[in-house]
């Protein structure tokens, strides 16, 4: 066959890319019914054009809106389509975080079925979608997701787990939610995030814990939640003591560190919380995982009343730390540059600030009262 009709030949099949199939028979009997030489007149070109690629014909809006707008149709689109359902972005994480921070239940269905990871985590703070459940409040969402084995003990990256974040008081919790709800409007969402119903959150907390717990009780968890507690302590949350202790709360109970609510108290300028845990009944005399008592932190920390209250209480000034000191004999060591570089650790450990002028002038008149 000559040049001319191999070219014609090609040209013949690459002008027909693109036609309907009907044109392609005609075109195709046309061209048998013509001479050679008619068409070697014509002289088509070699097409350079590549044949164009079909894209997906997704959505205008991403899937994460589409999850936070509760939009079942277009999440079904993005599904056809191969999406990735744990596709990170940068508010809530994936889809079904997404669809779990507006309360979207029927899309957080729709996801886990389509084989959305339950246990997937948001990478800025290491929040799962149960923590997620738990923090928005919606407690069918999360005994779905416990019921599609997502893991109820997974923690966050500073640790917190589910149950932590229940055991912090209500008072704390507030604060938090307003400071939460102003970050994610900044990065303006859309839909625009909803105002938090703080009345709903509350109202749904004994369900939330039951659910977590297979049906344990949410106030016998407060009455003795050390953590809880322990902030109310750190707080100076009298009131929220004083009920714990009318309720029956365990004062004594030690949390991961050994300390009981009273060494906690003992550690900063709080008399009355000293006062009301003393009278509650607490041990004055039980020693941390360091062996510290309440007596050593509070004169450690050069907490003069607090020495006084535990002191006129009969706190045991022989006991010894975990060095092998006395309250006594630790107090009564010159000050010196190890002296302040210790205050410096140990304020460090406790993200506290030291004063150490105080601290300096006031620990021979603490030690003159251990005498």
């Amino acid at each position: 066959m000559s040049n001319t009709k191999i070219l014609s030949l090609i040209s013949f099949i690459l002008f027909q890319i693109g036609c309907s199939e009907k044109n392609q028979i005609n075109e195709a009997n046309t061209s048998q019914d013509n001479p050679v030489d008619v068409v070697v007149k014509q002289k088509p070109k070699l097409s350079t054009t590549e044949p164009k690629v079909s894209e997906p014909n997704l959505p205008k809006i991403d899937i994460h809106e589409a999850a936070r707008r509760g939009d079942l149709d277009t999440i079904k689109r993005f599904i056809e389509e191969g999406s990735d359902l744990n596709e990170i972005e940068s508010i809530f994480g994936t889809p079904l975080h997404n669809a779990i921070a507006y309360g979207q239940f029927e899309v957080v269905k729709l996801l886990v079925e389509e084989g959305a990871d339950v246990n997937q985590k948001n990478p800025n703070d290491g929040g799962s979608t149960v923590m997620s459940s738990v923090f928005f409040s919606f407690p069918e969402i999360l005994k779905y997701l416990l019921e599609n084995n997502a893991d109820r003990k997974t923690t966050d990256k500073k640790g917190m787990s589910p149950l932590n974040l229940l055991g912090i008081p209500w008072q704390e919790m507030t604060g938090a939610y307003m400071i939460v709800e102003s970050i994610i409007r900044s990065q303006e969402p859309s839909p625009k995030f909803p105002a938090f119903d703080m009345n709903r959150i509350k109202k749904n907390l004994p369900e939330i814990y039951s659910i977590l717990t297979d049906g344990k009780d949410f106030e016998s968890f407060q009455k003795n939640n050390t953590v809880y507690l322990a902030i109310a302590v750190k707080n100076n949350d009298v009131e929220t003591i004083k009920k714990a202790i009318e309720d029956g709360a365990d004062l004594d109970k030690k949390d991961k560190d050994g300390n009981t609510l009273l060494i906690g108290a003992s550690l900063s300028e709080s008399p009355e919380m000293v006062k009301t845990l003393i009278d509650g009944g607490a041990n004055l005399d039980i020693q941390n995982n360091n062996k510290d008592t309440a007596l050593m932190s509070a004169a450690f920390f050069c907490n003069k009343e607090v020495v006084k209250l535990l002191l006129d209480a009969g706190a045991d000034k022989l006991l010894r730390n975990a060095s092998g000191s006395t309250v006594t004999e630790f107090m009564s060591v010159p000050w010196s540059s190890e002296m302040e570089g210790l205050y410096k650790f140990i304020g460090g450990l406790l993200q506290m600030e030291i004063d150490m002028e105080k601290i300096k002038k006031e620990r021979p008149l603490i030690a003159e009262m251990l005498q």
